[in-house]
């Protein structure tokens, strides 16, 4: 990879080049992460499902790690998965 060219570093210091100059993309372990010009990011259906079971892990795991934006955030991934958003998480939505 040239120096001038842009790239993805995980936690584990792994780079994946951005194969995409319009929106932005990257192959992460099999998972397309495309993020485009204005910020936002586009996950498939997969991925938010993936995102939600980390939610639900961290849950019930260590909750106090939470906070209200977690909560918020977690009830969108649930409604973005089609499902309904459990109790636990509307109750620390508002």
């Amino acid at each position: 990879m040239r120096k001038d060219e842009e790239a993805l570093m995980d936690e584990e210091g792994r780079i994946y080049p951005l194969l995409d100059e319009s929106s932005k993309s990257a192959s992460l372990d099999g998972y397309e992460l495309a993020v485009s010009i204005d910020g936002k990011v586009t996950l498939s259906l997969a991925e938010i499902n993936i995102c939600r079971q980390w939610f639900a892990s961290v849950q019930d795991i260590n909750q106090e790690y939470l906070n209200k934006t977690d909560y918020i955030l977690a009830a969108r991934i649930f409604n973005a998965c089609g499902m309904r958003v459990p109790h636990s998480i509307l109750d620390r939505c508002s």
